[in-house]
């Protein structure tokens, strides 16, 4: 950072003087010429007359774009120019005259070295210091600058820089990475961030993130330097290869799961449905002309099979929602809804129910599991109602960003809050039979429907008054 730059008629003047000084001075014309001569870090002083304010403003901050040291002005010009250059971020203001200008480039020198010395030490402590690997290359694919971070991949830093750094790269990453290179010298790009594979000395790679940068702007080729840093992330790809993995394995075996319960669920029902109906004739022929005792196992009998049938019904109807759906689509639940209630008509005219619905929005899901929803969460809101007061259910949704929250509330029971995740696992009853029927798996099918169309389902209740479903699906 030794060189001069002398820029205007003034300067003009006081080249040959500086020169036989002994300075290294360099004398442009017009703008194009300042910024081209000034992107180099040799260059540490700019000497122009005060009146090109505008123009050294941009040279200057096309210096600094390009990560460069702050270039030193000297304006030249009288004190009217002076002060107006001075505002303007001129380091120094001096009229023409060659021994003040003499002490200005002295001044400006000594304080680009306590400048530069001072950048020195605050990057090779910054160097020393960080656990990320820190370096600088030249265009012929070089390093020049490495920080002691590098020792982890086990090589000497004579051993990094005796070989281009595309040596160090993993075979198919070095296409990739010459991509990468090509952008950050030919383009406009500021910072590029990617991720390849480095070879350590023992032979295996580890998983770096880069985030590089160049100055390919730089005047002199040889002043063109990549600048990139980079962290290990071996144990995070490990970790997502893992998760990857695992994720894999779950989906497999969901399916697996639910293709048994399918099938299981299904190839058990003709043998349930032959059993229940001989136990059925068993108890219609001879009901009364045995002991009470064995007409009391007939009734069991009879019970449980018909309980089995109802779970093994269930269980299937769990198993289709993923098996059997079919591609959601924007539907109307205003309309299915509706429909619902015309289903439920004889149960909520036994209960004396009454259920009011509000306009509902149009929804993107698939409209027969929309309606296994509203008739599971509608017909528990009746079936749990309290003894001392007919069942009232509400139902309703608001537009929220990008999907719509419905509710369904009744004046019920109400649930324990100790219970808020328990009631949607599967087989999990609050109460026994004799209270109220059911296999323990309406409200795992409902959570299962909510869930495969990226929504969320959750429940409010106080013992004793009610409870409120709350769910959300896309529109």
């Amino acid at each position: 950072m030794t060189r001069i730059i002398t820029w205007g008629a003034h300067a003009a003047r006081l080249a040959e003087p500086l020169r036989a000084a002994g300075r290294d001075v360099t004398g442009v014309e017009g703008r194009v010429a300042a910024e081209s001569a000034a992107l180099t870090d040799e260059v540490g002083v700019l000497l122009a007359d005060a009146a090109l304010t505008a123009e050294v403003a941009a040279v200057r901050a096309a210096r600094a774009d390009q990560g460069l040291p702050a270039l030193r002005w000297i304006a030249l010009g009288d004190e009217v120019e002076a002060e107006v250059a001075l505002a303007a971020g001129a380091d120094w203001a001096v009229p023409p005259w060659p021994r003040l200008v003499a002490r200005a480039v002295t001044s400006a020198f000594d304080a680009v070295r306590r400048e530069r010395d001072l950048m020195g030490t605050h990057r090779d402590t910054f160097f020393a210091l960080s656990l990320d690997m820190f370096c600088i290359a030249d265009f012929q694919g070089y390093f020049k600058h490495l920080n002691p971070a590098w020792s982890a991949l086990g090589w000497s830093f004579e051993e990094l820089q005796a070989k281009p750094f595309l040596d160090f790269v993993h075979p198919e990453d070095v296409q990739p990475t010459l991509d990468i290179m090509g952008k950050l010298t030919t383009s406009d790009f500021a910072t590029i961030s990617f991720e390849n594979r480095y070879r350590c000395k023992d032979g295996t790679y580890r998983w770096l993130l880069w985030s590089s940068r160049t100055n390919h702007g730089a005047a002199r080729p040889e002043d063109r330097f990549y600048f990139a840093v980079a962290r290990d992330i071996t144990e995070r790809k490990a970790r997502e290869a893992e998760l990857r993995l695992q994720t894999e394995r779950l989906a497999r075996s969901n399916a697996e799961l639910e293709q048994f319960a399918h099938i299981a669920s299904h190839d058990l029902q003709e043998p349930l449905r032959m059993v229940g109906s001989y136990v059925r004739l068993l108890e219609k022929r001879y009901r009364g002309q045995l002991d009470d005792q064995a007409d009391k196992y007939i009734h069991f009998a009879a019970d449980g099979a018909q309980r089995m049938q109802a779970l093994i019904s269930d269980l299937l109807a769990f198993a289709r929602v993923g098996a059997e759906a079919s591609t959601p689509a924007v539907v109307e639940a205003d309309e299915i809804c509706r429909r619902v209630l015309d289903d439920l008509g004889a149960t909520l005219m036994e209960s004396a129910a009454r259920v009011t619905a509000e306009q509902l929005p149009s929804v993107r899901v698939d409209p027969a599991q929309l309606r296994q929803v509203f008739l599971n969460l509608i017909g528990n809101a009746v079936k749990f109602h309290r003894a001392e007061a007919p069942p009232r259910v509400h139902v309703a949704a608001i537009l929220e960003a990008g999907h719509a929250h419905f509710t369904v509330a009744d004046n019920g029971i109400g649930i324990d809050a100790q219970n808020y995740q328990r009631i949607f696992e599967l087989f999990q009853r609050l109460h026994g039979r004799t209270e109220y029927p059911g296999t323990g798996l309406g409200l795992a099918i409902v959570k299962k429907i909510v869930e495969r169309h990226r929504g969320r389902i959750w429940v409010d209740s106080t013992p004793g008054e009610g409870t409120t479903f709350h769910f959300t699906l896309p529109v």
